[in-house]
């Protein structure tokens, strides 16, 4: 059996967005191709950036704080769960 690669995905996903900037960007002018473009550019820079801040500042809030991340709750092996219905 062929297990697929977990890049082809992302690769695919990354030839889709190239050929829709071509086509939403290939019929104007390169005067204004490319402000937009570092415009878009810019934007997602920006938004990258203050997630990672605002996580970082969290991060360091909770750890200021004395609290550490509870790891998530898991049902131990041979227990009874019911359904709520």
């Amino acid at each position: 059996m062929l297990l697929a690669s977990r890049w082809e995905p992302a690769v695919d996903l990354l030839r889709l967005l190239v050929s829709g900037l071509r086509v939403a960007f290939g019929h104007l002018p390169d005067w204004a191709r490319y402000p937009l473009l570092v415009l878009i550019v810019a934007g997602a820079a920006w938004i990258g950036a203050t997630t990672c801040r605002d996580r970082l500042r969290e991060r360091r809030e909770r750890r200021d704080r004395g609290e550490e991340r509870k790891p998530p709750e898991t049902v131990r092996e041979g227990a009874e769960t019911s359904l709520d219905t």
